[in-house]
């Protein structure tokens, strides 16, 4: 083997190891970005089943149902019914404006 061929061998050599051990520090890099990522859902599913379990307690306990409005409550409200003083306004209000 003469000189040429031999260096052409070894800078070769030396390429292919530098791309194998850069895709394994790669790999790395990957499986902590990963390794965060799961810790940080983990914990999301955590909050989110103690806020069930929460919401769960509140909707069972037994004031719950006497604590909530009723559907005739809501219909006979003051604010769903205008008031006789903003129809009196209206009425003026369209009155100035002709």
């Amino acid at each position: 083997m003469n000189l040429w061929t031999f260096l052409t061998v070894v800078i070769i050599a030396w390429a292919l190891v530098e791309i194998i051990t850069s895709k394994n520090k790669g790999k790395g890099k990957g499986n902590k970005q990963l390794e965060e990522n799961y810790q940080a859902m983990e914990e999301r599913v955590e909050k989110m089943e103690r806020r069930i379990r929460n919401l769960e307690a509140i909707v069972t306990d037994e004031g719950f149902e006497e604590s909530k409005p009723k559907e005739s409550n809501m219909t006979q409200d003051s604010v769903a019914q205008p008031s006789q003083k903003t129809s009196e306004f209206n009425t003026r209000l369209k009155n100035k404006l002709k």
